[in-house]
């Protein structure tokens, strides 16, 4: 399980890398195989950070309504952990 964590954590990584290259559409793959990893072994704090990454991809590709959608996301899941402004 340890090690699911570590490839999630690194295909989100991958995904930022591959938006700085303007490969958006390996970006978002990058990204939601690592968000599925992350999300099956309950890696909620990796979550959040590859969900703000998937928020940062999407500024860069311009896509404001999807960068939206990730980092409400991520708050939703900070949240739920109990951090957050309301925590």
């Amino acid at each position: 399980m340890g090690n699911l964590r570590y490839e999630g954590a690194v295909l989100g990584s991958i995904g930022e890398l591959l938006a700085r290259r303007g490969r958006y559409d390996k970006a978002r793959e990058a990204l939601q195989a690592g968000e599925a990893l992350l999300r099956g072994v309950g890696d909620q704090m990796g979550l959040v950070k590859l969900l703000c990454d998937r928020g940062r991809v999407e500024i860069r590709a311009g896509e404001i309504d999807a960068a939206r959608a990730a980092l409400g996301a991520a708050e939703t899941v900070a949240q739920a952990m109990g951090s957050g402004p309301d925590s």
